[in-house]
């Protein structure tokens, strides 16, 4: 969506919640705008049929007049919006920014020309980036006390256009990090044959293990070595039906060094031997 910043954004609902696990409310219909950061644990959410996984850091915004219900958690803190604000064609703002007018290195200036409105694009979900600075407003947000002091309400609105802000900021870095992922996939896929590891995968995309393993609980609900061992498997499927080859070779050949925990994740996966697999794809 497209939001026209040069219009006020007004906050008609705000709160942070604490949600026990499961699942709490039906679909409702929201008149506003909506945005859910959610701070702690995980949440899958679900507005116009389709379902989005949230996890800490992540931030969802839906449209005013959608229909939305949360599904499941396993627990989770989130804050909520609901606000108002004007939405306007695809086009993003263009800014010219002239020569600096001071010197030295202590310095800085800049100029700008703007014949174009203040236009923002924000997504729908936003993952979380490492360091989007929204967890600082959301502080800010909570430290407010419009009971006792309603002016602070005005306060409450510019922090929700600098939240809009930042997500508009947050979609690059978002789609950076969309490109190291789908490195790191395509680095399994070229070599899971190999004796590889989240290491091996972190390094050959320059990242530490840690923020790896990050990446891939939040993109795929799983652990790398569980998606190393899912690539493997598919591929030694594809063995099994196309080939004849004794299940010792395919097992050594998609990567297992012991045929034993081949035979065990097999199974443990497709609940059947990859004997009987073969037979049962191989006899239809």
């Amino acid at each position: 969506m497209y939001i026209d910043l040069n219009n006020p954004v007004s906050v008609v609902g705000f709160g942070r919640i604490e949600q026990a696990q499961g699942f709490w409310h039906d679909i409702w219909k929201n008149t506003n705008f909506l945005l859910i950061y959610l701070a702690e644990g995980d949440l899958e959410f679900e507005f116009e049929k389709q379902q989005y996984k949230m996890f800490a850091g992540d931030t969802l915004v839906i449209p005013k007049g959608s229909n939305h219900r949360p599904l499941e958690s396993g627990g989770c803190v989130y804050y909520y919006f609901y606000f108002s604000v004007a939405e306007t064609e695809p086009k993003l703002s263009q800014y010219k920014i002239k020569a600096s007018h001071s010197h030295g290195l202590a310095n800085f200036a800049y100029s700008f020309d703007s014949a174009e409105r203040a236009v923002i694009e924000v997504k729908t979900l936003t993952r979380h980036t490492g360091d989007s600075r929204l967890d600082k407003i959301m502080n800010r947000c909570a430290e407010l006390d419009m009971w006792q002091r309603p002016n602070e309400k005005l306060l409450l609105d510019n922090y929700m256009r600098e939240i809009l802000i930042q997500l508009s900021l947050m979609q690059e870095a978002s789609s950076e990090v969309d490109q190291v992922f789908n490195r790191m996939k395509l680095f399994i896929e070229g070599n899971y044959r190999r004796n590889i590891s989240l290491g091996d995968v972190a390094e050959k995309v320059h990242i530490s293990p840690s923020y790896a393993a990050k990446l891939f609980r939040k993109n795929t609900g799983m652990r790398c070595c569980d998606y190393i061992n899912k690539v493997r498997l598919e591929a030694a499927c594809e063995v099994l039906i196309n080939t004849h080859l004794r299940i010792s070779n395919i097992a050594e050949q998609v990567g297992y060094s012991s045929q034993y925990y081949f035979a065990r994740q097999f199974k443990k996966v497709y609940g059947m031997t990859a004997g009987q697999y073969r037979k049962r794809r191989t006899s239809n």
